[in-house]
């Protein structure tokens, strides 16, 4: 299953897979490696409120269940959190 955004110039941005490191903020539960999602709201979406999901599918079936929570996606040179334009295996969310 595939998740991604589009970004404003039309590239597809896919979400991005954290690898354990120390850069990483840990989410509520400690945990620092897979797909991060987030809460969207007045400071809903800092790092500490956030989730990870070691498969795509997870996240696919997270994002689905809360469409209002953004996906963190790889978008050169830094990664991003994103609400809008959240795509699921080609559908939009």
């Amino acid at each position: 299953m595939r998740v991604y955004v589009v970004d404003t110039d039309g590239t597809k941005l896919p979400a991005h897979y954290y690898e354990p490191n120390a850069r990483t903020k840990p989410d509520m539960f400690g945990k620092t490696q897979g797909y991060r999602c987030a809460p969207s709201g007045d400071k809903h979406n800092f790092s500490d409120k956030g989730l990870f999901y070691r498969k795509i599918e997870d996240l696919a079936d997270h994002l689905k269940a809360n469409r209002s929570w953004g996906v963190r996606v790889t978008k050169s040179p830094s990664q991003s959190l994103r609400y809008k334009e959240i795509f699921i295996d080609g559908v939009k969310l």
